[in-house]
């Protein structure tokens, strides 16, 4: 179990989901099983509050050598009637309820969108496969996917991303996939033969959920095979991130760690030097072990035998010359 760290940087490898308007995002719940061929089936359950718009369309980019197929609404068990790739956006709010359809844009990736039907409470249940989600590296197999995108107004309340194996009879587990999680405050583990990741608290506008996942071989027969190793993509999605950063409370620890260790040093070794030079530690003598600066009348308080001792003996520790230091 590990605790998510925030991704500050722009993310421009990962495959990337956005949302269009300012609603209220109760919940986003978010299943992905994924294949033998390295696809992915995803589920998504939307329980929102429509405020205003004629329909709710998810961009999704950066989709690189990935494809979205068999793309599907529902609501209240009602298939949307699918238009494919002949969305048309220029029409009215009755026109688009209870329909679906993708908008294609070219270089700049696919836009799934449906009609949002009545202002108030809407749960869709939204289907479609990734085609080329795992990917095979020399080393790994594995992915780094942006499934919740910044940018929808106000931030979802709470999100989780579940992945489901479905690609072999071999358990998922920590020693065989390794999970790393960007972008808001929660978690990410490896469960029950599962990957669960869920954000803890409401998120803030500018937010999102980008899930990396690194398998072991053996796992996957990806139809998508990548040059080189999954360590490329790992330093690229690192960079800018806080993974690698020193915890806080590690940090501290570290700190007082040092502080120990300055501290035995001083005791076995310098201290034993300085008292092997003649150096010996003197007590603080009327309140002070020296008199610094200048003074035009006799310093501490006009006490003559107590300035000559200071002046003479005075100052921490002491190899036997004139303690006459710092004036």
């Amino acid at each position: 179990m590990g605790r998510l760290r925030l991704l500050f940087a722009a993310l421009l490898l990962c495959g990337a989901v956005s949302y269009s308007y300012a609603q209220k995002i109760n919940d986003i719940d978010i299943t992905v099983r994924l294949n033998p061929d390295g696809s992915g089936d995803l589920s998504e359950v939307w329980d929102v509050e429509v405020e205003s718009g004629t329909e709710w369309y998810v961009p999704v980019g950066n989709l690189d050598r990935m494809d979205i197929k068999d793309f599907r609404v529902y609501e209240n068990g009602v298939e949307f009637v699918n238009e494919g790739r002949h969305w048309d956006v220029d029409r009215s709010a009755r026109e688009k309820a209870g329909r679906c359809g993708i908008v294609d844009k070219g270089r700049q990736g696919l836009e799934l969108c449906w009609g949002q039907g009545s202002y108030g409470p809407h749960r869709w249940t939204v289907r479609y496969r990734i085609e080329g989600l795992v990917q095979a590296y020399d080393d790994y197999d594995g992915f780094n996917f942006m499934f919740v995108n910044p940018g929808m107004g106000s931030g979802p309340a709470h999100v989780r991303v579940v992945l489901e194996n479905g690609a072999s009879d071999s358990l998922w587990t920590s020693g065989n996939v390794r999970v790393w999680g960007f972008g808001h405050e929660g978690e990410i583990h490896v469960t029950d033969g599962r990957v669960v990741q869920e954000t803890s608290g409401k998120m803030s506008s500018d937010a999102r959920v980008i899930t990396m996942v690194r398998f072991d071989k053996g796992l996957f027969s990806p139809a998508v095979v990548n040059e080189g190793p999954f360590s490329d993509l790992q330093d690229r999605a690192m960079k800018g991130s806080s993974y690698g950063e020193d915890d806080p409370i590690e940090g501290f620890i570290k700190f007082v760690m040092a502080l120990a260790v300055g501290a035995f040093l001083f005791v076995v070794v310098v201290f034993p030097i300085m008292i092997g030079m003649g150096y010996k530690y003197r007590k603080s003598i009327f309140g002070t072990r020296k008199i610094t600066g200048w003074y035009r009348d006799v310093p501490l308080g006009g006490n003559i035998p107590a300035a000559y001792y200071i002046y003479k003996k005075g100052c921490l520790v002491s190899n036997g010359q004139s303690g006459i230091l710092g004036v």
